[in-house]
């Protein structure tokens, strides 16, 4: 069930991303660059989310992005992605699960060296499906689960070593700055926070 899951959303997400893609390769058009160099990331990741009793778990990313170059050291960086995102609960021995859709609408990109680069950035993440064990009445998997906000924000900051001209190596690590706890009558603040190594590959 859990494979079925997130082949779905990937294919909904490749299609959509595709679909964008192969249009008006070749020039500007409103706020999308289709100049940039288009690439793919995968990475592993731990994940958790503060403010609660847990401790981390394993996920995993993957995204396409696109990369404007302005000189030999400054880029910048925009693109979707999608991650498995939560927190193991000690209280239930189960998880919390947030399956996000990762929008990044811009990051910056500084290489020295012409191998090691580092970056800033910041994300707007939608939980599309989830499973919130804190809501007693529906503590399963779940569209837009209860409980939880559906919409959250965070930054994001990396260091990453260039392997090849296409190929490079990333550690990041993103903070979470908005409260995604939405259970009733709490106060508690939820922020889910993820560290991540991953491999990108630019098509030049």
């Amino acid at each position: 069930m859990k494979l079925k899951l997130h082949l779905t959303l990937l294919f909904l997400f490749l299609c959509v991303y595709s679909s964008k893609a192969q249009y008006g390769y070749g020039h500007y058009n409103n706020f999308v660059c289709y100049t940039c160099d288009l690439g793919i990331e995968v990475g592993a990741l731990v994940s958790n989310i503060n403010g609660l009793d847990t401790s981390e778990k394993p996920g995993f990313y993957i995204g396409f992005y696109n990369t404007k170059e302005f000189d030999d050291n400054w880029a910048i960086r925009f693109g979707l992605g999608y991650a498995n995102l939560g927190a193991k609960v000690k209280e239930y021995n189960t998880n919390v699960v947030l399956h996000t859709a990762i929008v990044e609408p811009i990051s910056v990109h500084y290489t020295f060296r012409n191998k090691i680069k580092t970056f800033v950035g910041m994300n707007l993440g939608i939980t599309m499906l989830g499973k919130n064990p804190y809501n007693e009445d529906s503590p399963g998997m779940s569209f837009f689960p209860e409980g939880i906000k559906m919409f959250d924000f965070s930054v994001f900051a990396g260091t990453g070593y260039k392997l090849t001209d296409n190929l490079d190596l990333n550690l990041k690590y993103d903070l979470g700055l908005t409260n995604i706890n939405d259970m009733e009558n709490s106060k508690d603040k939820w922020k889910k926070n993820w560290l991540m190594l991953s491999v990108a590959y630019t098509f030049r």
